[in-house]
């Protein structure tokens, strides 16, 4: 029997995601078993496994899945890419980033992650294939654009894209992580992040060879 694609139009893989986010967070990842999980959304053990092989596999959907639900909305692909444009999908991204990863339920989940691989390293491979690449993916998607389109002149998208999400993860690490109190930066201060990104590139572009 093929195994059902996870989806979050799926009621059942939706209850299953829910269930696991609350579980996790109560008891952590490690101490909560799939055995609970599928008693818990009222489903057998059959019914989780014929969406998710593992609990992992679970695990990485629920973070997927909260990166695409918290905070504001990514900006939508547009088919003619200006200069002023591109600026504010950067600038929406980066807003949406910060605000999704600083969501205090995932603060919560990340603080769990970290505490729990010390003795299960593969997680950390895991919250980064879910989190920070797919962060990376989608920014440098948009540079890509922006190269394709003349707009700017980039060798690696994926470098360009670090160095522009790297500043927007230590509001993320310094005053959500490692915050007594999280607080969400002044919005300025991510279009502020942005502006020295493109400046940087721009300066990069027209200094002589």
């Amino acid at each position: 029997m093929a195994r059902s694609k996870p989806s979050r139009l799926d009621a059942k893989s939706r209850q299953l995601r829910d269930t696991a986010r609350q579980l996790f967070l109560q008891y952590g990842f490690l101490a909560t078993t799939t055995d609970r999980i599928a008693a818990a959304a009222g489903m057998s053990k059959a019914t989780l496994y014929a969406r998710y092989h593992r609990k992992e596999d679970l695990l990485a959907d629920v973070l997927a899945d909260l990166i695409q639900t918290l905070g504001p909305p990514l900006p939508e692909p547009v088919s003619l890419l200006t200069f002023p444009i591109l600026q504010q999908r950067l600038e929406a991204l980066a807003h949406a980033t910060v605000t999704q990863l600083m969501h205090p339920e995932y603060l919560a989940l990340i603080r769990i992650l970290i505490a729990e691989m010390t003795t299960q390293p593969e997680l950390g491979e895991l919250f980064v294939r879910a989190v920070p690449q797919a962060v990376l993916d989608r920014t440098a998607s948009t540079l890509t654009a922006a190269r394709d389109a003349g707009l700017l002149h980039l060798s690696d998208p994926l470098v360009a894209a670090r160095a522009l999400i790297g500043p927007l993860l230590t509001f993320v690490l310094i005053d959500g992580l490692l915050a007594r109190t999280p607080q969400v930066p002044d919005p300025q201060h991510l279009t502020d992040v942005v502006d020295v990104f493109l400046h940087g590139v721009l300066s990069s572009q027209r200094s002589p060879s």
